[in-house]
């Protein structure tokens, strides 16, 4: 009828583990013609993948790929963002806090992103010291 819902496109977005590994060693394969070119290049598919680990809610996976991020660009609040979130879902959580703070410090966010950092962090630092009392 006219009226029925439009079929959902979920399943043919969902990415799979075996296609999110294809995808990176495709993309750590491709020649670049300068180092820093390849760096960069390097650093944007590996956002691109610990991103898509991150809605796969694959945290450890995700944050691994973070971990490599951070270290070679220290002054990318969202890289450092994506470090916290994964950190922060796998309950290391002063590893999360240190990671949004830092990322909070760098700054360039959204008002809404800020906003997010700050509760967050609040939160995270009121169950240390719960747990501290208890």
């Amino acid at each position: 009828s006219p009226h029925s819902k439009p079929q959902s496109l979920a399943p043919s977005l969902c990415v799979t583990q075996h296609n999110l590994e294809k995808f990176y060693a495709f993309v750590s394969r491709k020649p670049a013609l300068r180092f820093h070119q390849a760096a960069l290049i390097n650093a944007r598919h590996r956002a691109m993948y610990a991103g898509l680990l991150q809605k796969n809610q694959q945290h450890d996976l995700a944050l691994k790929q973070y971990r490599i991020l951070v270290e070679e660009q220290d002054q990318n609040a969202l890289y450092w963002l994506g470090f916290a979130v994964s950190a922060d879902k796998l309950n290391m959580h002063s590893e999360a806090m240190s990671a949004y703070s830092v990322s909070a410090g760098i700054g360039g966010h959204s008002t809404a992103v800020q906003n997010f950092i700050q509760k967050r962090y609040s939160q995270l630092q009121q169950e240390q010291l719960n747990q501290e009392r208890g």
